[in-house]
């Protein structure tokens, strides 16, 4: 925002937040929130995907080739950073009488955010169970154990980077 100013800014956050919910919807997810230039997606919820591990990480790794697109038509290099995880999430309506907030709370939703936060610009870190549930599908990955915020243990990830992110999901 320093460099682009605010209505500059708008626009490129505009056309990522659109650009990353096409992709999230398009591989079965649903928008939980937007957070500033973040999104926060749900996958199997509210209907049941068998493939919903493998949902998400093609939704990141598309999602990641098509940044470098968006930033070329603004003249800029865009990166994002994405934590994928997997397990059991209590999902519902969540406020007052007044505001409702549907979205999801466990101890998952914290992993993924905690992923993400360790995942460098262009990378997507999955959990373990993420990546139990089609190992073959993530051959590329580099697993790594890594100390996160709120974890009284380290737990074991799967990192992804750039251009191998990308070709892992539905190439032959």
């Amino acid at each position: 925002t320093q460099d682009l100013g605010a209505e500059k800014t708008h626009e490129v956050v505009d056309a990522f937040l659109r650009m990353a919910t096409e992709i999230l919807v398009k591989h079965g997810a649903f928008i939980d929130k937007y957070v500033g230039d973040a999104v926060m997606a749900l996958f199997n919820v509210p209907i049941r995907q068998d493939d919903h591990a493998l949902r998400a990480v093609s939704a990141a790794t598309e999602f990641s080739e098509a940044l470098k697109s968006l930033g070329a038509n603004f003249g800029l290099e865009l990166k994002a950073s994405i934590g994928v995880a997997t397990g059991f999430a209590r999902v519902g309506r969540l406020g007052s009488d007044d505001s409702k907030d549907y979205t999801a709370i466990g101890n998952v939703v914290n992993l993924a955010a905690r992923l993400q936060s360790k995942a460098s610009a262009g990378e997507v870190l999955i959990s373990e169970e993420s990546f139990s549930k089609h190992p073959t599908d993530f051959s590329d990955a580099k697993s790594e154990q890594v100390s996160l915020k709120g974890f009284r243990d380290p737990v074991t990830a799967y990192r992804l980077r750039g251009d191998h992110a990308t070709r892992l999901i539905g190439d032959p």
